[in-house]
């Protein structure tokens, strides 16, 4: 019940654990994957998670794939195992999946300090997403692609970009600041 209806976040994603250690204990090693999946889903920030990845019942668990794998060490700060992850995502044909893939390997250039590596993938995600796609992560692109724009002189261009933001997603967070940035 705690699972259900307790607290949100740490308590949450612990309780999960639990349950899945409990199943798994009781010889139920699909259920044991199931509360491991819902983990790994919904608290991908939490210490559990990146536990959880290690758990041999979660590989035959239904929805964790490399992308949810990838936000977990994404969200870690496993940087090369985060982008490792991505990578394998940012394929041709693989659409929506391959430019949120693009993406997140554009936030990793950034955190490597590699403004030009993150604006090739930055730009390859934006590629990929055409208007009406998935508006929100294509306004976080242009918002977030600023940054290594800017770190590489190029003012007028991260100003257009941090514009595009409120065209992309009217409703997006960064709308009204991307006007005027």
């Amino acid at each position: 019940q705690v699972v259900e209806d307790g607290p949100a976040g740490d308590d949450r994603a612990e309780a999960l654990w639990r349950l899945a250690d409990l199943r798994r204990r009781a010889g139920d090693l699909a259920g044991s994957g199931e509360a491991l999946a819902r983990l790994v889903i919904g608290y991908p920030g939490s210490d559990r998670a990146l536990s959880a990845l290690d758990q041999p019942e979660l590989a035959a668990a239904p929805g964790v794939g490399t992308r949810e794998r990838g936000l977990v060490l994404f969200r870690h700060r496993l940087n090369e195992k985060a982008a490792a992850a991505f990578g394998a995502l940012a394929l041709p044909g693989k659409g929506r999946e391959a430019a949120e893939a693009h993406y997140y390997l554009g936030i990793l250039g950034e955190r490597a300090r590699d403004p030009g590596a993150a604006l090739s993938e930055y730009d390859a995600a934006l590629s990929l997403q055409p208007p009406g796609l998935d508006d929100t992560l294509r306004a976080q692109t242009f918002w977030d692609r600023a940054t290594p724009l800017e770190s590489l002189g190029r003012l007028d261009e991260a100003s257009q970009s941090s514009a595009s933001v409120a065209g992309a997603a009217a409703g997006s967070e960064h709308a009204a600041e991307g006007m005027f940035r």
